[in-house]
This record gives C-alpha cells, structure tokens and sequence, in this order.
C-alpha cells in the first residue's frame, strides 16, 4: 500500500459480496454528508440504480422519511426493501405532483443518483425553499445542466451540492453494513470468474432488468 493510503479494517464477518458495496455505499454516505441528512428530514431519491438505492438505506439509517423516482419497477420495488416509503414511476406518475401530496410539500432534501441533466432540473423541482439538492450521478463529459437562475436558485435560495465519489464515506458505510438493517446482498445479481470479465460487463452493458451489481471473482465461484 502507498504510504499515504487510508485503510479500513472490514469486520471479520463481512461476507466478501456485502463487503463489495462498501465503496458505492461510501458514495451514497458522501451524498448524505453533504445533504446534511438527519432525522425527520423528508428526502427525495431520484435513480433506483445501486447508488440510489444504496442512498435510501443510508438516508432512511439518518432517520429520515424517503421516496424514490425511478422509471424501473422492478428496481422501485427493490428500494422499498432498503426503507423507501414509496417507488414511484416517472412513467405513471407527475413527480411534483407526488411529493407534494406524500410529503404535504416538497422535499427538504433532493438526491440525484441517476445521471442525467434531466434528472438533475427535476430535481430542483422537488426541493423546498432553503432546501438542498445534492448532484451524485455523473452525465458524462460535456453534458450541460441549467438552472432557472431566478426560479431556482435566486428566489428560492436552494443549495446546489455536487457530491464526487466517496470522500469520507468508507467508514459510515462499512459501519452500515455491520448493522445489516437492510437486505445488502439482494443487490448482488450475478458473479462471474475473472477469466469472464468480458462476459461480466456484456452482462452490465445489455441493461439488463434483473441487473443490479456484479461481481468478478478473482478467485473463481
């Protein structure tokens, strides 16, 4: 290890599966550091990707009350089993619309999670004034994002909080784990020997439904 690495010690009883999420957990406990999530905070999750429904764990730990958007209804379904109170469909459903009668207003708190500069102006949509809107998903290099400058962000005075990777994360999130509030392995899907790396990423790049995490097992099953 390079002498300026950070190590953290897994507990011993880890399954090496669950021990896989730590670092998009770390991601996820990032977003809620920087969203300053805590108890009785109404948030809102868009993207039921891993990372998103990773972030309903740790928001849902914070003790706050969580919704999550998303367009899949399968991975919807899997947020209520990480303590979403609702999955709601964009396809099906007004968003705003939604959360205002959910919640009896918007959100405190927005976490976008699914990588798109759509999602990222809904999500200023769906936050309170004095609210926080916390940007985790990356758009990919040159995607542009606007704001309504005076609609958005002058008038109603909402904080816009990039969140990048997972700085300070790893420790809330190992701790998270060895609580084992939440069914952690489910996101775990499939698992191939290193061997089928190509295969592996097939797999993650056909978008599969039932797709959620995979894992490469240096070691073979």
């Amino acid at each position: 290890m390079p002498p300026e690495a950070i190590v953290h010690r897994l507990p011993d009883d880890l399954p090496w599966d669950v021990a896989a999420l730590v670092e998009p957990l770390a991601v996820a406990s990032r977003a809620i550091a920087r969203g300053r999530v805590g108890a009785g905070d109404r948030v809102v999750v868009i993207g039921p990707g891993p990372i998103g429904i990773l972030t309903v764990a740790a928001a849902r730990s914070a003790g706050a009350s969580v919704m999550i958007l998303g367009t899949r209804a399968n991975r919807l379904e899997t947020a209520l089993r990480f303590g979403a109170d609702a999955g709601v469909s964009l396809v099906d459903h007004d968003a705003e619309s939604v959360v205002r009668e959910r919640f009896g207003g918007l959100a405190d708190v927005v976490i976008e999670a699914a990588g798109s500069p759509d999602a990222q102006r809904l999500a200023a949509l769906l936050v309170r004034r004095g609210g926080r809107v916390v940007l985790t998903g990356a758009c990919g290099a040159g995607a542009i994002t606007s704001f309504r400058s005076d609609e958005d962000l002058l008038t109603r005075e909402i904080d816009i909080l990039p969140s990048f990777l997972s700085a300070g994360g790893f420790g809330p999130a190992i701790a998270l784990l060895e609580r084992g509030e939440f069914p952690y392995a489910e996101l775990v899907t499939h698992s191939f020997p290193l061997e089928a790396v190509a295969e592996a990423f097939g797999v993650i790049e056909g978008r599969a439904e039932d797709v959620m995490k995979v894992l490469l097992l240096p070691t073979g099953p």
